[in-house]
């Protein structure tokens, strides 16, 4: 993976946390997918997160359903280069959790 890490492979801990399911008090899980927080200043991904999730929580909790996944994929393509490929590669691992959750949980920094 070029822009995202396990747990296993993280190196400090400024991540935001794409964890499976809903928030059940518990971080960096086994099969949550990391990405490193200072990637979305450098790429603008604040600006596409925000635009399709207003309620978007940097510091905080924001659950995401498939449907609001796939509006910010479409909203990625548009943005083409970096940000593209960050969604995409997120994107194998949203639709493995969505084969089994309703949701997923972005847990901030």
């Amino acid at each position: 993976m070029k822009y995202c890490c396990t747990v296993a492979t993280k190196h400090g801990s400024c991540y935001q946390e794409f964890k499976k399911g809903r928030y059940d008090g518990k971080h960096w899980c086994e099969d949550s997918l990391l990405l490193y927080d200072d990637l979305i200043d450098e790429l603008d991904l604040y600006k596409v997160l925000i635009k399709v999730i207003p309620t978007y929580a940097r510091w905080g909790i924001t659950e995401v359903d498939q449907y609001t996944w796939n509006q910010l994929v479409l909203e990625a393509r548009k943005a083409e280069g970096e940000i593209k490929e960050v969604i995409d590669e997120i994107n194998d691992w949203a639709q493995e959790n969505f084969m089994t959750e309703e949701v997923f949980t972005i847990l901030g920094v």
